[in-house]
């Protein structure tokens, strides 16, 4: 999972700027929410992608002085990202379907590796562990404290208004949401739906049904928690 060992060192506890730590499971939609809210603040937020060699990896950041708004990507591997940071924390998560399934098809693109029904479930299996505990910390051990915020990928795509709008509002409690830059936003991304796990090249195979009926049956009380959809 290119997993990393170290996270924020943790400088000073005010930070001069507002700080928006993105935990988020991988293929959840960050890069989307996070070039959206760029499009919607403009300069005023800048975006620190934590596994990138540029970041300073310290608390508060070194490298957007002058921004209102830091918004910073981690997926927390390792499970050590800090929970009580004077921080806004937003919580981006997907069924654990699509999950799989889309950080497969992006081990094939990055490795060239033969895609195979053996490989893909070797694959899987390596992030139901990962996707279980991250619910655990981030959605029912927090229990969406009032500085966390919980973005559904499957929400966010097939009801981008209101989901940005309440994002932004989460970001800006007391200013005014331009919703008109919303449309914009939305019109210009070309957002779509949701993807169809029918669709999937594997789907038909002999176990795929009962493999993954049996992980979301195991995961229910996180999946139920957090309000992700489930397929089967």
């Amino acid at each position: 999972m290119g997993d990393k060992s170290i996270y924020l060192s943790v400088v000073s506890l005010q930070p001069s700027v507002q700080h928006i730590l993105a935990a988020s499971i991988p293929r959840s939609g960050h890069h989307l929410l996070g070039r959206c809210l760029q499009t919607y603040f403009g300069n005023r937020l800048g975006r620190c992608f934590y596994y990138q060699e540029r970041c300073c990896r310290k608390f508060p950041c070194e490298n957007h002085q002058g921004r209102e708004y830091i918004y910073i990507k981690n997926h927390d591997f390792d499970f050590i990202m800090p929970k009580n940071l004077p921080a806004k924390y937003v919580i981006q998560v997907r069924g654990i379907i699509p999950v799989i399934m889309s950080n497969y098809e992006l081990f094939l693109k990055v490795s060239n590796a033969e895609d195979t029904w053996d490989r893909f479930v070797q694959t899987s299996k390596r992030w139901v562990p990962y996707y279980k505990r991250f619910l655990e910390k981030w959605v029912i051990e927090s229990c969406m404290e009032d500085n966390s915020i919980l973005v559904v990928y499957e929400n966010l795509v097939s009801d981008f208004e209101k989901q940005m709008y309440e994002i932004v509002k989460f970001i800006e409690p007391k200013e005014e949401v331009d919703s008109n830059k919303i449309k914009l936003i939305l019109d210009a991304e070309k957002i779509s739906s949701k993807r169809n796990v029918e669709d999937f090249r594997h789907f038909n195979e002999e176990h795929f049904r009962e493999y993954f009926r049996q992980a979301e049956t195991d995961l229910s009380p996180y999946l139920r928690a957090a309000n992700i959809p489930t397929h089967f």
